[in-house]
């Protein structure tokens, strides 16, 4: 059950990193936009700005969340069967 519970703390801990992440190049990339002299690039930076947006991002990242706990949902599944066959003497 620790190797569970390590395996969520990691999942927690990632999203946190990519969380952080995402807000620190949402600010760059805003201050670069700004700065942009060329039509093209100030497009292509606004582009990238409005996905790291909070509106996009955070519809992201509840998405993955939820993806993430639904596999370890089925991870966990998997891993008590594979305990049971091996108990069985089946593996």
């Amino acid at each position: 059950m620790s190797a569970l519970k390590n395996l969520d703390n990691c999942y927690v801990e990632e999203l946190a990193a990519n969380w952080s992440v995402n807000d620190q190049l949402g600010k760059i990339v805003g201050q670069q936009e700004n700065m942009a002299s060329g039509p093209k690039l100030r497009e292509r930076l606004t582009k990238t700005a409005e996905i790291l947006g909070k509106n996009g991002g955070a519809a992201k990242l509840a998405s993955t969340t939820a993806e993430i706990y639904r596999a370890n949902e089925t991870m966990t599944d998997l891993a008590a069967r594979s305990v049971n066959l091996q108990a069985k003497g089946r593996l």
